[in-house]
This record gives C-alpha cells, sequence and structure tokens, in this order.
C-alpha cells in the first residue's frame, strides 16, 4: 500500500490487526529506509509471505491525487507474476466505477470503505480466510498429487526420514 498518511488509519486499525488475527506479522516497508533496502525488502516480502495484501485503492491526496499509486502497482505486478493467485489478497477503497487498468483487470478485488476501518477489518479478515482456505486447499490438492505418483519405496524412504 501507498505510505501516505491518508491510508495510515486503515493500516493501524484494518490491515495490520486483520492479518495479526491470524497469527501472521503484519509487514509494510518503512518509507524512512534505504531505497535500495526498500526494494530488497519489497521482493523478499513479495517472495516469502504467506499471504500479499496490496490496497491498491486512488490516492485522494498529493501527487498522485485521482490516481493508483505507481509503486503499489508495481509490486502488485511482480506478485501476480511470482506467486499464485490464492497467495494474493487485493483490495480497493475507490469506486467501481473507476476503471482498472488492463493488466490487473483479471484479478479478483475486493472493495472496501475507507471511511469504516472497523467494518474494513472484518471484511479484511473474511478476505484472508477465503485466501488462506483456498491456499491450504490447493496446497493439499498438489501434496496428494505428488504422493500419488511416488512408488511404495520413496513414500517409505520419506515416512521414515521425516
Amino acid at each position: 500500500m501507498s505510505f501516505a498518511q491518508e491510508f495510515s488509519v486503515i493500516w493501524q486499525n484494518a490491515i495490520k490487526p486483520a492479518i495479526k488475527s491470524f497469527g501472521m506479522e503484519a509487514n509494510r516497508v518503512d518509507a524512512k529506509t534505504l531505497s535500495t533496502e526498500v526494494v530488497t525488502q519489497i521482493l523478499d516480502g513479495i517472495a516469502h509471505a504467506t499471504l500479499v495484501f496490496v490496497d491498491i485503492s486512488e490516492m485522494k491526496t498529493g501527487k498522485w491525487k485521482g490516481q493508483r499509486n505507481g509503486n503499489v502497482m508495481y509490486e502488485l505486478g511482480i506478485a501476480h507474476a511470482v506467486r499464485p493467485d490464492t497467495d494474493l489478497v487485493v483490495v480497493r477503497s475507490d469506486s467501481d466505477r473507476t476503471p482498472l487498468p488492463f493488466d490487473v483487470a483479471g484479478i479478483q478485488i475486493h472493495p472496501y470503505t475507507r471511511s469504516n476501518p472497523a467494518n474494513a477489518r472484518t471484511q479484511f479478515g473474511d478476505f484472508i480466510k477465503s485466501a488462506l482456505d483456498e491456499r491450504y486447499k490447493v496446497m493439499s490438492l498438489l501434496e496428494e498429487r505428488a504422493n500419488d505418483r511416488l512408488d511404495r519405496a520413496s513414500r517409505n524412504l520419506m515416512l521414515a526420514n521425516g
């Protein structure tokens, strides 16, 4: 999400607590770190996070007013390229009438109301739960498929060695 002050309330009162309610750590790269560290932290976070939570809401103030933050859209593009859709939770607080760029129009994007952080927190919890459920279902199916392809000796070797 953008580091802009207009997103601070939603980060502190909705996104962060919703993520923490699932026993996960909510990380947002601090804007005060060196720019090279920011990029490294973002790429590391995208690669290693259980889920990638992205707020692509239009900016209401500042130099990006009326636009989606370009850095956020770039980071969403990276996440979409390297992570399965089940690992992405994408939200927006602007109107559904506001067009999305073609590149992200096919991604499931959940609407929320930025002016109501308590309700947004509940919604975010629902979105996260749904994403985790889907992620674990897909992982289970992949494990089952891999297990089915093992011969008895390979399966026994894996079971014996953890």
